[in-house]
């Protein structure tokens, strides 16, 4: 019987039954029947841990909640009853933190930036061989905004002979049952698999559209680049930021056009405010995105956060970055603030690359001219006589606007 050959590339949250179901599908409700030599899993550290336990057979222990896994080794069974032999090549793989340990779970933008980082690359990898076979991605695991990157990767980087699918399960209770993996025994008699044959736009494709060498020497910064600005407003032609006491109208972040005239303006805490001009500055003396490592117990950063806070007026220096989790909480504060106003939202959050042992902070393109300006008394703030720490963002003491 001919059978014919594939690589899949399988989202995986908690569940590793996915992984079963799809390939059951695949090899058992199309003629003729596919079977996978190459499995790649793109999962988080806990789906990972639940793989390992609940389909490999491997003691684990939950990554968050620390207790032990029991291990059942289903997948060999699986692989010589539906596959007719031994199993294919297996491949996990995770986005991981800036200390090396694997992510586990999709909580906030940080992890996601990392794990759509890992998709498009590994998307990208998979499919540069215009000849090489067909690869089948299931956005039918983890988390949607997961499935939301599988499907931007493939819209991109997919080859005519590439296919995206998702799996149903009903009834819906055996979606639900831990020992369902694909139609056998008693505890899937009764199921049925629906695979779902997605469309999607496939833009490599399309006459004139041939993708550029960056998109493969770097398709996470290629994705981010061409996307990030499709649909968002042009962005602005200069930054002023303005330091004062609360008194005198506090922090702002003026987005102004090329005119000067006032576009937009964002109000900052001190800290926020600080954390914006850090980074600005840190990125143009790097001439790139910086690694969170070089941020953290830093003396020469930590005197220009609190250069900022006390051109506010307030008598103590920020708590000091003395981790890349304190720098990302902070990191993470002001981008929920930029977020929160249509013009700086789509320009001006801070982005995130992971690095092989960081993460690296910065914007897709430099950052408008950027321009602080203090409240005139600002210059009577403690630790103002110290001077202004700062070597590309030069402080200018004028009056506050009227």
């Amino acid at each position: 019987m001919h059978v014919h050959p594939y690589r899949l590339l399988i989202l995986l949250g908690a569940s590793p039954a996915v992984l079963t179901e799809t390939i059951w599908s695949l090899a058992r409700q199309q003629t003729p029947p596919w079977h996978p030599v190459a499995v790649d899993v793109v999962t988080t550290g806990v789906g990972a841990a639940l793989l390992d336990a609940r389909l490999l057979g491997r003691p684990r222990f939950h990554p968050v909640t620390g207790h032990a896994l029991a291990p059942v080794d289903r997948w060999t069974p699986f692989c010589r009853d539906v596959l007719g032999g031994a199993p294919p090549s297996l491949r996990v793989h995770t986005p991981h933190r800036s200390d090396g340990t694997p992510l586990p779970d999709i909580r906030d933008t940080d992890d996601d930036a990392r794990f759509a980082d890992l998709c498009y690359d590994l998307v990208a990898s998979r499919t540069r061989e215009t000849e090489a076979l067909p690869v089948i991605g299931s956005l039918a695991g983890g988390r949607k905004t997961m499935s939301a990157h599988l499907m931007t990767a493939f819209s991109l980087f997919a080859r005519p002979q590439d296919r995206l699918v998702h799996v149903l399960v009903n009834p819906p209770e055996r979606e639900r049952d831990p020992e369902f993996f694909y139609p056998i025994g008693e505890h899937g008699e009764d199921a049925r698999l629906d695979r779902i044959e997605l469309l999607f736009p496939r833009l490599r494709s399309l006459p004139g559209t041939g993708l550029p060498a960056a998109a493969h020497e770097d398709p996470a910064r290629y994705v981010r680049e061409r996307l990030a600005v499709q649909g968002t407003p042009a962005p602005p032609a200069r930054l002023t930021c303005r330091l004062a006491p609360r008194a005198a109208g506090g922090c702002r972040l003026d987005l102004e056009d090329a005119t000067g005239t006032l576009l937009e303006t964002v109000p900052l805490r001190p800290t926020d405010a600080a954390t914006l001009l850090v980074l600005a500055e840190a990125t143009i003396a790097h001439g790139d995105r910086v690694p969170n490592t070089a941020l953290v117990e830093n003396a020469a950063i930590e005197a220009r956060r609190a250069a900022v806070v006390y051109h506010t007026g307030r008598l103590e220096a920020p708590a000091p970055w003395g981790t890349t989790d304190d720098l990302s909480k902070h990191v993470s504060r002001l981008n929920a603030r930029l977020r929160a106003y249509p013009l700086a939202g789509a320009h001006l959050p801070v982005q995130t690359r992971p690095l092989p042992d960081a993460t690296a902070y910065g914007w897709l393109s430099p950052l408008p001219p950027l321009r602080v300006h203090t409240h005139q008394a600002g210059t009577d703030a403690p630790g103002a006589d110290a001077g202004w720490p700062f070597e590309h963002l030069p402080l200018q003491t004028r009056p506050p606007a009227a």
